[in-house]
């Protein structure tokens, strides 16, 4: 019996062929699975003291508003970006991670550290919050 051989070249162009034009963001409509505006951040409770070292704690929730389930492991994931100055002017930040799971209409209650200097002091009346993709 005879058998024929496939150029290696051959199968690794029907593999890239294959996964061209699919991504996990979006479903085969091409309508976007989630976005930041999917998410509400809601029940900020910053806080500065020494318990903290004198960082900024921020307790929030998260809500998912998007009328779907969203499962981080199979979509596309994104952070929040927490950012304050100081009473001096200075910014700081941090990137939290969404949860990796959240049933629609859901809440997650969280929490994040900005990390600030020694001696800072923070003007939580400056705190701001970005839902961003996570790259």
């Amino acid at each position: 019996m005879k058998t024929k051989k496939i150029a290696p070249w051959l199968v690794v162009c029907l593999i890239a062929v294959a996964g061209c034009g699919k991504d996990d963001t979006t479903p085969d409509d091409g309508t976007p699975l989630f976005k930041p505006a999917d998410f509400e951040i809601v029940n900020i409770d910053p806080t500065q003291d020494d318990y903290y070292g004198g960082d900024v704690y921020v307790g929030y929730d998260v809500k998912n508003v998007s009328g779907r389930d969203y499962e981080g492991s199979t979509t596309v994931f994104f952070d929040i970006r927490w950012t304050v100055k100081t009473t001096d002017g200075t910014l700081y930040h941090t990137l939290r991670g969404m949860p990796d799971d959240l049933l629609k209409d859901a809440v997650s209650s969280e929490s994040v550290i900005i990390d600030l200097s020694p001696g800072k002091t923070a003007d939580l009346s400056s705190l701001t919050y970005e839902v961003i993709v996570d790259e």
